[in-house]
């Protein structure tokens, strides 16, 4: 076997995807869009914004059976995403190693300064055993979880003496604009919470939060927040004059991807609460919340291993039966 490496080139997709065959599972679905003719990033000819980016094939007498890539990120740039992929027939003869020496020495040239490199794979797949061999640390995993309609009791909301049964909590669960300024400061302080002791975010923008969570381009439908109670300026004898704080969000996309067809498809939420709650408070505005949610209709959340309030919410559920996890879990490393 006389290897070469080269830079990628037009064309290789398709001579490696007939190598590769199927992807085996949907991390490698979306890496394997990554590769592409290296760049170096900033402000395109057509006015679009890319990446930072190095591509490196592995050929066989001249035909691609390797490929990696090393790229910058947008939310999470103190890591640079980093992927492998070699064909069954060449595995476990150095083929990958050694793509990834070369990418990890073109990362030492990328203009953020960032070296560190991270990268995510799908549980019980040859990429998960190819990074447990290298000893890469799991730093997360996340899963998606459908939640059957039914599956939690309705909450019960207080009611004033001056509304009608069906008004009760009127004031604490209310739709709300995506382009809320409101929904937008609590969407990206949540985000960055939860990311903030494995893959650090900063601050994030507001127009940044828009434009990944919640404007048209993102995919997002509606959104619903639960509150809590209103506030008086002048004490409990006086009716409220002021809403109460956003305890927790949920942001629509539309039928999640990853269910099964069906006449009641179920809708991929974005679930997230205030940072600032402790757990227990955390914990009960999610469950009133997915409550509400899956009342009728089932719904998907992402759960990530660092969303300590969901994962407390949707374990339960998971051994009753009354939640089923949709795909395998992704494994997030570093390396």
């Amino acid at each position: 076997m006389a290897l070469e490496y080269r830079p990628w080139q037009e064309g290789d997709d398709r001579e490696l995807l007939q190598i590769w065959g199927d992807p085996e599972g949907d991390q490698v679905t979306w890496y394997r869009q990554t590769l592409e003719p290296s760049t170096d990033g900033g402000v395109q000819p057509d006015g679009s914004r890319r990446h930072w980016k190095r591509c490196i094939v592995a050929t066989d007498q001249g035909i691609p059976v390797a490929a990696g890539m090393v790229m910058e990120q947008s939310l999470h740039n103190t890591k640079l995403w980093i992927y492998v992929e070699v064909a069954k027939d060449h595995r476990r003869q150095g083929v990958g190693a050694t793509l990834l020496t070369m990418l990890r020495h073109e990362a030492e040239q990328a203009p953020s300064g960032v070296r560190a490199v991270t990268s995510k794979v799908d549980e019980g797949t040859s990429g998960a055993a190819f990074v447990e061999a290298l000893g890469w640390q799991t730093v997360q995993t996340s899963r998606f979880i459908q939640v059957d309609p039914g599956s939690l009791a309705l909450p019960r909301f207080p009611k004033r003496e001056d509304q009608a049964d069906e008004d009760a909590g009127s004031e604490l669960v209310q739709d709300l604009a995506t382009g809320s300024v409101e929904l937008t400061d609590v969407v990206g302080r949540w985000y960055e919470a939860v990311h903030s002791g494995w893959s650090p975010t900063g601050t994030i923008s507001p127009g940044t939060v828009q434009s990944y969570f919640l404007n048209d381009q993102a995919g997002a439908q509606g959104a619903i927040v639960l509150r809590t109670e209103p506030e008086s300026a002048f004490g409990s004898a006086v009716a409220p004059s002021k809403r109460g704080r956003i305890r927790a969000f949920a942001v629509s996309y539309g039928p999640h991807p990853a269910a099964a067809p069906s006449e009641d498809p179920p809708a991929d939420v974005l679930l997230g609460w205030e940072p600032e709650l402790e757990l227990a408070d955390a914990t009960a505005a999610v469950r009133d919340l997915v409550s509400l949610l899956a009342y009728q209709h089932p719904v998907v959340l992402e759960v990530d291993s660092s969303m300590a309030p969901l994962t407390a919410l949707v374990e339960p559920l998971l051994g009753a039966g009354k939640a089923k996890q949709l795909s395998t879990t992704t494994i997030i490393v570093d390396g």
